[in-house]
């Protein structure tokens, strides 16, 4: 699949624990969630502003990692700017924090619901 990908760069390894993957978005073709990232694999794509990064935000989208700055800024510009799905935006480390909403589900309610 990867190799018949249009817009992804050549893999870049780190002790063949992490491999990230550039991708040109001017050239991929279809939506970047859909490219399965397993087991230390990851697709990278450099966003300058805001606004080059509202078209990658479809609907399966729930949370956005950001190094530094204002997450609360920034979720308040994702929901202005109308994109999907987007359910928080937290700083680097957090994006696996678990609550009892997960995955826009009640968790509480599907591990207490009698069967």
């Amino acid at each position: 699949m990867y190799a018949q990908k249009q817009g992804l760069g050549q893999v870049q390894t780190w002790k063949n624990r992490l491999y990230v993957v550039p991708c040109d978005a001017a050239k991929i073709d279809g939506p970047l969630w859909q490219l399965e990232a397993k087991m230390g694999l990851f697709y990278e794509l450099d966003i300058r502003t805001m606004d080059e990064l509202y078209p990658f935000l479809e609907g399966k989208i729930q949370t956005i990692v950001r190094s530094g700055g204002d997450q609360k800024a920034v979720y308040d510009q994702i929901r202005q700017a109308g994109c999907e799905g987007v359910d928080r935006v937290v700083s680097l480390g957090e994006a696996l924090d678990f609550d009892t909403i997960w995955d826009r589900k009640d968790m509480i309610h599907i591990l207490t619901e009698e069967r």
